[in-house]
């Protein structure tokens, strides 16, 4: 039974025409509302039962607020547009101890790369240093990782570069050490890896479908976009190569643990809707685009006549996806545009599924020298260094988490305590916020924006009337 007062969850609310919609972001359900639900959902916070039922009997009439609280009372637990308790009382997404909380290391192996992409990283400190990570270094970050699991399960580690793949050997290593240390410990441990492609090999493969690595290849898109940026030292384009490597993963691991990742910049920009749906047609697990991440006045970064365009764009994925909103194309289309902010989810479940890549949280990465960051990206940025993996405590990691802390924790922002996507915009890129905003300042993501612009445009399709339940 609905016990009141409570609170509506934070769903978009909108009127079009003579009805009214809601959406919950919780459970991606849609719901065309009645003027008797509009009327509880206004004054359910002040209310308590009985003189809700008189308010309704009242304003609309007796057999509708009967008919009203039935529902509500069979299935408002599995609609979960009901929340008890007071907006202001959400729970802390960092867990108020000093340890346990990890579960998610990325590792650097190295900044050197076999490609020589024009925008990587361009202009930031990252692409100032060069090293590889030792494998005495590589095991001292697994220790810092099992020492942070705490009461967690499951764990995760992460390889990324430059390109990974050219340091084999710590890769290599680490893994079967990781594998060691979680079997002693009753841990189950995945693996993942970020990488161009061009050095998987037939030793590679074999070694991933061993350990169940998830793999995500760069390929921006169609061959003219992708050789344009992605060259090697040679001057020649990758994307034979990045596209035939993709390939042999998604049949060597299955589809679902091939992702693949697009770069979007200033030159690639008026090609995105195509791009995109050509990235689709690879039939990976995921697919997803991001924007560049450069310095100011980098080349590569987009205007307010290229942000435009990519707006466009969006709306006509929208009008695309409301034409037919429950096919695979569709769905696949908007699971896409959703994951922007990052493929990878949290290992141990529960409130981390909540925040993206959770970088700075529950996901931390350790440099090629052993440094330990929020994210790989703030390399080379001294006020976000956490320590030392040799030498740390959990002091300083937990002060750097409080700098990070305000771009999850949205619903303490005047701004955004009552917005609806909170959720999506905790899923953005924190490394990319962090250094073109600033800690704690807000802003609508991208994700936000499309989805509303999806869901207004959806529910006007004759196709969406199935779709809806009217409430």
């Amino acid at each position: 039974m609905i016990e009141l007062p409570c609170r509506p969850a934070r769903m978009l609310r909108w009127r079009d025409g003579d009805r009214t919609y809601l959406y919950n972001p919780k459970n991606n359900l849609c719901l065309a509302t009645t003027p008797a639900f509009e009327s509880f959902l206004d004054t359910c916070s002040t209310l308590d039962r009985a003189e809700m039922e008189r308010h309704l009997a009242a304003v609309h009439s007796p057999d509708v607020s009967r008919d009203l609280f039935a529902r509500l009372d069979g299935i408002g637990d599995l609609l979960g547009i009901l929340e008890a308790g007071d907006a202001a009382a959400d729970p802390p997404l960092l867990a108020p101890e000093a340890e346990g909380f990890l579960d998610t290391l990325t590792l650097t192996l190295t900044h050197a790369c076999n490609l020589r992409c024009d925008y990587c990283f361009d202009g930031l400190e990252f692409m100032k240093r060069s090293g590889t990570m030792p494998p005495e270094t590589a095991r001292a970050a697994l220790e810092f990782l099992f020492a942070g699991l705490g009461q967690t399960r499951r764990c995760c580690v992460i390889f990324t570069g430059g390109e990974p793949l050219l340091n084999w050997p710590v890769l290599e290593e680490t893994v079967l050490r990781a594998r060691d240390m979680a079997r002693e410990r009753h841990v189950a441990v995945e693996f993942r890896l970020k990488t161009n492609g061009l050095l998987v090999d037939d030793r590679a493969l074999r070694f991933f479908a061993e350990h169940d690595f998830t793999v995500q290849v760069s390929i921006d898109g169609r061959q003219e976009d992708h050789d344009r940026a992605r060259i090697d030292a040679l001057g020649r384009g990758s994307f034979e190569r990045a596209v035939e490597a993709s390939g042999r993963i998604a049949a060597s691991l299955g589809e679902r643990r091939l992702q693949i990742r697009a770069t979007v910049t200033k030159q690639n920009i008026r090609n995105y809707s195509d791009n995109l749906r050509f990235l689709l047609g690879l039939r990976a697990g995921t697919v997803s685009c991001g924007l560049v991440m450069a310095a100011p006045d980098s080349p590569h970064v987009m205007d307010a006549g290229d942000l435009a365009v990519y707006q466009d764009a969006l709306f006509h994925f929208a009008q695309d996806i409301a034409r037919n909103p429950q096919s695979t194309e569709s769905r696949r289309l908007l699971a896409a545009l959703r994951c922007g902010g990052g493929p990878y989810g949290s290992a141990s479940g529960g409130t981390s599924q909540r925040c993206g890549c959770g970088a700075g949280l529950w996901h931390l990465s350790v440099d090629v020298d052993g440094t330990i960051l929020p994210c790989y990206r703030l390399a080379g940025r001294p006020r976000y260094v956490m320590g030392h993996v040799e030498h740390y405590n959990w002091r300083r990691v937990r002060e750097v988490q409080e700098r990070v802390h305000p771009i999850y924790a949205r619903q303490h922002l005047p701004r955004c305590r009552k917005c609806w996507g909170q959720g999506i915009c905790r899923q953005s890129c924190v490394a990319s916020h962090l250094l073109d905003r600033g800690e704690g300042r807000d802003g609508c993501g991208d994700g936000v924006v499309l989805l509303e612009s999806i869901l207004k445009s959806a529910v006007r399709a004759p196709e969406a009337g199935g779709a809806l339940m009217r409430f």
